[in-house]
């Protein structure tokens, strides 16, 4: 699990780096709807931004708890 920062993002960095970028899975948690869209995938970290949907579209802010699984490519 990861935790948000300031600018909405939560960044993982992987265990062991991986042969090419990963494919990532990300499960947020929060009150209301909120979204974790990927914005960076490489061999050795993962960044997501969550988003607020209700009201309006909006960065989420920080201290969202989102947890994060990487596999390699098939």
């Amino acid at each position: 699990m990861v935790v948000t920062g300031e600018d909405s993002r939560a960044t993982w960095t992987l265990p062991a780096p991986l042969d090419a970028p990963p494919v990532v899975t990300a499960l947020v948690e929060g009150d209301g709807l909120l979204l974790a869209v990927l914005e960076d995938a490489t061999p050795q970290a993962v960044t997501v931004r969550v988003w607020t949907l209700v009201p309006r579209r909006a960065p989420a802010g920080p201290g969202i708890a989102v947890h994060l699984t990487a596999a390699p490519r098939q």
